[in-house]
């Protein structure tokens, strides 16, 4: 069970990436040429906010699969719109 969830996470996480990513292309395209140091902490700030958002709902999720409580896990990865299709 603990395999699954932790794919579960990853995945949550790898979504949220590739928000971040493109978020900062878009943002990259819509501003004047910034030199690569200021780029660099549009980058770390937006990897910040993405892990600081999912710290807390993703270590609840950890928290209750420890505890077996895999209903409760498979409701946030619902909120997330990542359900496993190979839940039982």
């Amino acid at each position: 069970m603990g395999e699954q969830v932790n794919r579960q996470i990853g995945s949550i996480v790898q979504s949220a990436e590739v928000v971040r990513q493109t978020e900062v292309e878009r943002a990259r395209l819509a501003l004047s040429p910034m030199p690569d140091e200021q780029w660099q902490t549009v980058e770390a700030m937006s990897r910040a906010i993405v892990k600081k958002i999912l710290h807390q709902p993703l270590r609840q999720v950890r928290s209750w699969a420890e505890e077996g409580d895999i209903e409760q896990a498979s409701t946030v990865f619902t909120a997330f719109g990542n359900e496993d299709e190979d839940d039982a």
